[in-house]
Parts: C-alpha cells; structure tokens; sequence
C-alpha cells in the first residue's frame, strides 16, 4: 500500500478519507521532519512513498492548481533522484492534464521572487516544496518505489508575505493567533496574505481531485 507524506495537514485531508491516518504523515515545518515521517511509514510496510502537497512555482507556464508529478526530485546540495519512471508514467496517463517535470527541494520557505528565479537557474527545476527531496532520500536509501505530485500554489512571480512564513506550526496546522498578531504589526500585507490563500485554495481543489486517481490506482501502480 502506499504511503504519503504531506507537509500541511490541509494536504493529508485529502488523502486520509480515502486511505486512513495510518497511511498518511504529515510533516509540518521543520527539518528533517518529512524524513522521519517517511521512515515511519516505511517501518509499518507502506511502499511506494508518496510527496504529496502543494509547491511554489519556478516556471512561467505553471499557474496555481497546475499539477506536476516528478520525474527527479533535487536536493539543496544539486543530487537528482529519480522517481520511479514506471509509477510515474502510469500516473501521467491517469492524469492527462498534469505535466513531468524536475521538483526543487529547498530546506527552507523561499519568499521572493528573486529565490525562485535563483532557484529555476541553479536546478531547471519548475517547481519547490520542502518535503520531496527529503522522503526521495530515505526511499532511495530503502530501495524503495518513489514518486512526488504537487499542486503549484504561489506562482513563479509571487512573493509570499513574511506573515505567512511563520502561519503554520509544526503539527502543519496553521496558527491563526500568530497570523492575526502579524497583521495587527503589518496590516499593508493583508492583500498578499488574501492573494496567497486565493491560491492556496486553487492548488488544494487540484489535490483533492487527483487524490482518488492516485489512491484509486495504488494498488496497480
């Protein structure tokens, strides 16, 4: 059975109706966490592993809810691992409006414009979350099956507010106390905040109607 690993408990709320809490880890934020969460699974037998969430956008063409499954995954320090091409090309014929592309991992939040630019020149990558390099590590040290599906969110030429940089806490739940502190000290970011969440909601409609195709397809691919 597989076995996923999401960043936001928002993610896994798409995933643990379908496969149960057992089969679903989530991260949150903090380093390392989705590699523990990915050895978690992997002692209880769940195999292939599965990145899955949302991610920012480094390329032009991809607008927030677009999908994009993995065909390598890039560590910070510029190691590709490979998906598993045969899971990953089963996926693609189940989801013909997703696209095959290279996924960035970063160890932390990129907020500007500027990073994503620094980061789509440094790997070719269209795209960056801060679980799949992780899980992709400990599956390959495994020998174990790999793939990672993400909905873009922020676009390439969106720059997050410093807001909700800290809005989500280590259980990846979002901390509103900390959200409301924030605009009360920086009110003028409450349009981006509102902006975010427009995509954020757009990239979450996108998880929650691939999710019955991946699950669905589990135990074939």
């Amino acid at each position: 059975m597989l076995g996923f690993v999401t960043g936001l408990a928002s993610e896994a709320e798409c995933l643990t109706a379908l496969v149960g809490h057992a089969n679903v880890q989530i991260a949150g934020i903090g380093y390392g966490n989705a590699e523990r969460c990915a050895r978690a699974l992997i002692a209880i037998g769940r195999s292939p592993l599965v990145s899955f969430g949302l991610a920012g956008g480094l390329s032009a063409d991809l607008k927030p809810g677009a999908i994009v499954i993995a065909d390598t995954v890039i560590t910070p320090d510029g190691y590709a691992y490979p998906t598993d091409a045969s899971l990953t090309a089963r996926l693609l014929a189940a989801l013909p409006n997703a696209v095959r592309r290279p996924i960035a991992g970063s160890d932390t939040i990129l907020a500007t414009v500027d990073d994503k630019a620094l980061l789509l020149q440094r790997t070719k990558a269209s795209a960056v979350d801060m679980e799949s390099h992780q899980v992709a590590r400990v599956a390959h040290k495994a020998g174990i099956g790999f793939i990672a599906i993400r909905a873009i969110a922020d676009p390439f030429d969106a720059a997050l507010p410093r807001i909700a940089l800290s809005a989500v806490g280590s259980d990846g739940k979002p901390d509103i106390a900390l959200v409301l502190a924030g605009l009360a000290r920086s009110p003028w970011e409450l349009p981006g905040l509102i902006r975010l969440g427009g995509y954020s909601r757009k990239a979450h409609e996108a998880l929650g109607r691939v999710a019955p195709v991946v699950v669905g397809g589990g135990d074939r691919l």
